[in-house]
């Protein structure tokens, strides 16, 4: 097997233990920004789960499908719901609608999903 199969293979088996054990990647369309640009040209990599606390950066569906999906930070854990700062304005997203915990966000990659049109 040559070099570049072996590698191509063992990208291929980290993407799918990652993804078994629940993270995934995302484009949020708005949300928080960092130093570097606007959610929107960003991507992130999130850990599925709703069960979230207060200061815990979110990747979820606003209630504005045009902002949607939507990064922001944690104000207040209710029993079934979160309100979230997404940086213009605060909002309650239903645990339902969460996608999970930002881990990291990757800069610039955001830009390639808009051209394609993700």
């Amino acid at each position: 097997m040559n070099t570049t199969l072996k590698r191509i293979s063992a990208a291929v088996a980290v993407v799918l233990v990652l993804g078994l054990l629940g993270f995934r990647v995302g484009h949020p369309n708005s949300g928080l920004s960092t130093a570097l640009g606007s959610a929107s040209s960003s991507v992130v990599i999130y850990k599925a789960t709703q069960d979230l606390s207060q200061g815990q950066k979110i990747f979820g569906a606003s209630q504005d499908e045009a902002q949607s999906p939507v990064l922001g930070e944690v104000s207040e854990a209710g029993k079934d719901y979160y309100s979230v700062q997404n940086g213009k304005f605060l909002e309650r997203i239903t645990k339902e609608n969460t996608r999970g915990k930002m881990i990291v966000v990757i800069p610039f990659f955001g830009y390639l999903f808009n051209v394609v049109g993700l």
